[in-house]
C-alpha cells in the first residue's frame, strides 16, 4: 500500500492551474462484511515545485495504519484474527505537463516510491504475536488531465500504475 501525490505547474493555457504547491491530505475508510471489519485511515504531506514551465518535481511523505479483524471458523470453533499494518511512503518524481485546452492539462508522473511496512498478526488462540517489516522500493507511473471549473475547484481524472513488493496494481480516480 503505497501514498503517492502528485501536482503541476502552470502554462500559458491554463494559467489556474498551478504546480508549486503543498497540500495536506487525510483518507479514512470502515468497511463490513460478513465475518470481516475492515478499519484504515492515514495522511500525506506532498509538494510540487516548478523547474520550467512544463515539469515540476515531486516529493511525497505518507503514513497509513490498517486494521482488518475477521473470523475464521475451525472445526472446534470460531476464531478471531487481527491483522495491523503500518505504512509508511515516500516518493519523489518528476512531473511533465502540456495545455490543452483553457484551464485544462494533460500530465505525466515518474515517481520512484519507498515503502516500509510492519505488520502485526494477533489471534485469540493463544499464539505469539508476530511481527514482520518489510521495506521495498518501486515506482509509480501517473497519466491524466486537470480542469479547473472555477477559481477555486480543480477536476481531476488519473490512472496509475504502481509497482512494488513484486506486486503492480493500476488505479483509476
Amino acid at each position: 500500500t503505497g501514498w503517492i501525490v502528485f501536482l503541476l505547474p502552470a502554462t500559458v493555457l491554463s494559467k489556474e492551474i498551478r504546480y508549486d504547491f503543498v497540500e495536506g491530505t487525510y483518507r479514512s475508510i470502515t468497511a463490513f462484511d460478513e465475518g470481516t471489519d475492515l478499519d484504515a485511515h492515514g495522511f500525506s504531506l506532498a509538494w510540487s515545485s516548478s523547474l520550467s514551465p512544463d515539469i515540476a518535481v515531486t516529493t511525497s511523505l505518507g503514513e497509513s495504519y490498517l486494521a482488518h479483524t475477521y473470523t475464521v471458523d475451525y472445526d472446534f470453533g470460531p476464531a478471531f484474527l487481527d491483522l495491523h499494518q503500518n505504512v509508511t511512503s515516500l516518493s519523489v518524481g518528476l512531473t511533465v505537463h502540456t495545455p490543452i485546452a483553457t484551464s485544462t492539462d494533460l500530465f505525466g508522473n515518474l515517481s520512484i516510491l519507498k515503502n516500509k511496512v510492519k505488520t502485526e498478526f494477533q489471534n485469540d488462540l493463544g499464539f505469539p504475536t508476530e511481527i514482520e517489516i518489510n521495506e521495498d522500493m518501486g515506482n509509480v507511473i501517473t497519466v491524466g488531465i486537470r480542469h479547473m471549473t472555477t477559481d477555486r475547484i480543480e477536476i481531476n481524472l488519473i490512472l496509475a500504475r504502481v509497482d512494488i513488493f513484486e506486486e503492480t496494481n493500476n488505479a483509476f480516480t
